[in-house]
């Protein structure tokens, strides 16, 4: 990789390509395992050109259960696009969006109890290739999210998240990115990062559609803080 690319440059030009190509195997796959597949080959172009070896492993046996794939503190699920009882619905509601949120949890709280990660170091992702369902703990409390399409702008998130969390292990609060990219308790870095990982209860007014840009300059990442394009 060219050294002048950062690594949120590849992420936000390889998005869409990644969109692209998980949405059309979700529209000819019979089961998860098709998805799955088009994810690690996708995931596995951007791991060779950002010259970044994520630590995965398979079918991981945790909370008397098998999650798909864990990426250090990553947690993917992934659903049959084709089954409505199994896939990721539109809605917070759908059957099989509340299946796979429970599932999640149930992911967390077996980190937690057996690995001893700490709830708030968790990202859970929920994935049929047409949806993304995003979960998380933090201030005490889980954050779901509301199910949104798979696009360039969903996936630079996903994306974002597994390159950070899936290769460094940090959880994924205001306080430990500050604490890696350097902002400090009070200052407005600190208050832009707050705002950046907003309730998915909040109103869809301008901090919540903001989105984190780190750009990568002598080993060091500032942010800039840049709209969610309107979806």
């Amino acid at each position: 990789m060219p050294k002048s690319q950062s690594l949120d440059e590849l992420i936000s030009r390889k998005a869409a390509e990644f969109a692209e190509h998980v949405r059309n195997a979700a529209k000819l796959a019979d089961n998860e395992e098709e998805i799955k597949m088009e994810v690690e080959k996708q995931l596995a172009f951007i791991q060779k050109e950002a010259g970044i070896k994520l630590d995965v492993k398979y079918e991981f046996t945790v909370a008397e259960g098998r999650a798909d794939s864990v990426y250090t503190r990553v947690i993917i699920e992934y659903k049959n696009p084709k089954s409505a009882a199994d896939r990721v619905g539109p809605k917070p509601d759908s059957p099989g969006t509340k299946k796979v949120v429970d599932q999640i949890k149930r992911r967390f709280q077996g980190l937690r109890d057996e690995h001893g990660h700490p709830l708030n170091s968790l990202f859970g992702v929920g994935l049929d290739g047409a949806h993304f369902v995003f979960v998380r703990f933090r201030e005490g409390k889980w954050d779901v999210q509301d199910p949104v399409e798979v696009t360039r702008y969903s996936t630079e998130r996903f994306l974002w998240a597994l390159f950070n969390l899936g290769h460094k292990g940090k959880p994924f609060s205001p306080e430990y990115l500050a604490g890696d990219f350097g902002a400090q308790e009070g200052s407005l870095e600190m208050g832009r990062l707050h705002a950046l990982l907003p309730s998915p209860k909040c109103l869809p007014t301008l901090p919540c559609r903001r989105k984190l840009n780190p750009q990568m300059t002598n080993d060091l990442f500032t942010y800039n803080i840049r709209q969610w394009p309107q979806q």
